[in-house]
C-alpha cells in the first residue's frame, strides 16, 4: 500500500484502522497529522492505535488499516494526468 502511495506522489494525513473483534462488533481509531505522514511514522502510530482498542483483552477477528486526508491539489493533478494519457491512447 505504502509503496503505491509514494509511487503516485500522494501525502496521506491520516492513519485509521478498524478492529473487528470475535463477537463481530468493531472499533474504529484514527489520528491525523497536519504534516503528513510518511512510512516510518505510520509504523510508529500503528501500535499506538491498537493500544486505543480492546485487543488482546478480547479475542479480535479482523484488522484493517487505512490511510486517509490526500492533498487536494495531488489528486486533481493525479487525476488530470491519468485523463491525459487516457485520452492520448485513444487518439
Amino acid at each position: 500500500m505504502w509503496e503505491n502511495l509514494e509511487r503516485l506522489r500522494f501525502s496521506a494525513r491520516t492513519l485509521t484502522i478498524k478492529v473487528k473483534y470475535a463477537n463481530f462488533q468493531q472499533v474504529t481509531r484514527s489520528l491525523t497529522i497536519e504534516e503528513g505522514l510518511d512510512y516510518e511514522m505510520m509504523k510508529g502510530l500503528l501500535p499506538e492505535l491498537l493500544s486505543k482498542t480492546e485487543a488482546g483483552q478480547l479475542a479480535v477477528r479482523l484488522v484493517g488499516v487505512s490511510v486517509s486526508g490526500f492533498n487536494k491539489a495531488e489528486l486533481v493533478q493525479q487525476i488530470s494526468t491519468q485523463l491525459d494519457l487516457a485520452l492520448n491512447d485513444v487518439f
